[in-house]
Parts: C-alpha cells; structure tokens; sequence
C-alpha cells in the first residue's frame, strides 16, 4: 500500500501542468462601441469564426487580404480590410520582425454622436 501511494505521488507531478495561456480576447462589444484585436496567436479556425461573427451580429465586413503562418502555428504576416457596416471602411496590415510580434485592430463605435466612428491601425492602439 505504501509502495503504490509512493509511486501515485511519484508519478502525479507527470501529468500536471499548466494550459497555455490563451490568446487575447478577438472581440469586445460594450455601449454601442465594438473593438477587435488580431494578434499573433490566433488560429485561422479563430479569425474565420470571428469573420462570420462580426458580419451576422454587427454587419461587419472583415476580409483577410493576406494571412500566412509560420511552422509553429503563429502569424508570421496579416492584412485586413474592414467595411464597418457605417460607412467608414478602411485597411491594416503587419509582419513579423526581429522583435515584433504581428497585431492589427479596428474599432467601430455604432453611436449616433461618436467622435471618431470608425479607427483601424497595426500593432499597440493609442
């Protein structure tokens, strides 16, 4: 009995561990304003969901115009056009540097009096 309790507690460490941490968020809706984040890590199964997504919920038009991926599963380049449903369409594009990892983001604020209603750009959002 204790020889097995010993190798039950030898052996446990073996399967324990820790998911990687998951990729950013792709989308947050919240009063009206709708925000997307690409980076890196996000599988094409995710980025083609999200397309559907954004286009039956919010008439959102994503088209990826250029998407490739490296051997490890990570966007190596990413440009997207987006058509926001509100009149305002527009680009981004981006590629894997030496220490850049690739994020593209667009923001669409659906609000009658939004200051800016419409905003796309590569890598950190100002």
């Amino acid at each position: 009995m204790k020889k097995n309790l010993f190798l039950l507690l030898a052996v446990l460490p073996l399967f324990s561990f820790t998911l990687p941490a998951s990729p950013t968020p792709l989308m947050t809706y919240e009063n009206g304003v709708l925000e997307v984040y690409i980076n890196h890590r996000h599988s094409k199964t995710e980025l083609l969901a999200l397309k559907k997504e954004l286009l039956e919920k919010y008439k959102v038009r994503l088209d990826f115009e250029e998407l490739s991926y490296n051997k490890k599963g990570k966007i190596e380049r990413i440009k997207i056009a987006v058509d926001g449903g509100n009149g305002c369409s527009g680009t981004a594009s981006c590629r894997r540097g030496p220490v850049f990892k690739p994020k593209v983001w667009f923001i669409v604020d659906f609000n009658e009096n939004a200051k800016t209603a419409f905003s796309i750009g590569a890598g950190k959002r100002k």
